[in-house]
């Protein structure tokens, strides 16, 4: 892609915890790094932008990019853009296979490839909390396992407690 053309990708993630992407690609046709703009949009609506540098290179690389926390719910599109005014392009990497079933591969704002998908992979903020709850896929059941979890730890310390105390 050179600039002025854009390629973008929709997929459905969950974006209460949702980062960035990281993306394969290599910059093409120049020495330097490209400056590769990219936009989240959710629902049709801008949610973030920001930018990221693809360098040149013999095969394509894994690139990440973040964009601002948001508590908009809906389809996300992901929208790569190579800033204008730059020479080169830069290759992405596609897959062979419909890696998100209900996302489209669209160049300049047209699905083009309905079956493949750009070669991405979401990032998400984990914590504890978030591994667990979808470990337990329950939010309920998730807290039952926090509460027993945080009392058998507050017994073993008090255990432990109770035994050095009776050896003095």
């Amino acid at each position: 892609m050179i600039a002025g053309r854009s390629i973008s990708q929709t997929l459905e993630v969950s974006t209460t915890d949702f980062l960035g992407i990281q993306v394969l690609a290599r910059a093409v046709g120049t020495v330097a790094p490209l400056t590769v703009d990219s936009e989240l949009m959710i629902n049709g609506q801008p949610i973030g932008s920001a930018a990221m540098q693809i360098f040149p290179s013999k095969e394509l690389r894994l690139t990440r990019v973040t964009f601002p926390m948001t508590s908009a719910h809906g389809e996300a599109i992901v929208r790569l853009q190579v800033r204008s005014g730059q020479a080169g392009g830069v290759a992405y990497g596609a897959t062979r296979r419909n890696q998100f079933p209900d996302g489209g591969l669209a160049v300049d704002d047209r699905v083009e490839f309905k079956d493949q998908d750009l070669a991405l992979r979401p990032m998400f903020h984990r914590s504890l909390w978030t591994h667990l709850e979808r470990l337990a896929g329950n939010v309920v059941v998730a807290q039952a396992i926090a509460l027993i979890m945080l009392c058998s730890g507050s017994l073993g310390v008090g255990l432990g407690v109770a035994t050095i105390l009776r050896r003095q």
